[in-house]
């Protein structure tokens, strides 16, 4: 896929980033699986599963208040403004659970379902402007998935989140509190790239 250009990132930043999502990514799992039921549902996603007889991630969408969406899949997490209409035409962000790189993408209607990262068709941006507005879609991605921890933290309290990091399998990975200020800080180390 076509990345955008991160090499003003440190690759201290960069790996950071990296783990962070991964272990975001876990925790989501973690939050769709809750033996209460499935937070992201009640916080208002919408979940749509791949074509039944198939093997992928379902992916889960929400509409933010600055009209644009966020969506999450087990292999990674989008951002930008959906296409309700059907035209496809919109550019978003993805980033991969494995690789902080954001990848810029044409967003998928909601008639679509993607279920798999190849699915998902990258394009090319040109110009500078193209690059800040990608880099802010970016920094909301980092700053909603803050503010989603401090959620989850509020409501559910800091024990159900170290709960959930002490059944991931690369324990070694885990921050076992301080979800909020990690995200917080990648975000602000993206602002900090558009100036």
């Amino acid at each position: 896929m076509a990345q955008l250009s991160t090499s003003y990132l440190s690759v201290s930043d960069q790996s950071f980033a990296t783990c962070l999502m991964h272990i975001q990514c876990w925790c989501w799992g973690c939050d769709i699986r809750r033996e209460q039921g499935n937070l992201l549902l009640e916080q208002n996603f919408k979940r749509v599963q791949p074509p039944s007889g198939v093997r992928g991630s379902s992916c889960y969408f929400s509409d933010l208040e600055s009209g644009k969406s966020v969506l999450l899949w087990g292999f990674g997490a989008a951002i930008g403004s959906l296409d309700r209409k059907g035209r496809g035409a919109n550019i978003g962000v993805y980033i991969n659970r494995y690789r902080f790189y954001p990848v810029a993408i044409r967003l998928p209607s909601l008639k679509e379902r993607i279920w798999a990262p190849d699915q998902l068709r990258p394009v090319k941006l040109k110009g500078e402007r193209s690059w800040q507005s990608s880099l802010g879609l970016l920094y909301d991605l980092a700053s909603w998935i803050a503010a989603y921890e401090a959620s989850v933290e509020s409501s559910l309290g800091k024990e159900y989140r170290v709960s959930c990091l002490q059944e991931m399998p690369e324990r070694e990975l885990c921050l076992l509190s301080g979800m909020p200020a990690a995200w917080r800080s990648v975000a602000q180390g993206i602002a900090d790239l558009r100036h």
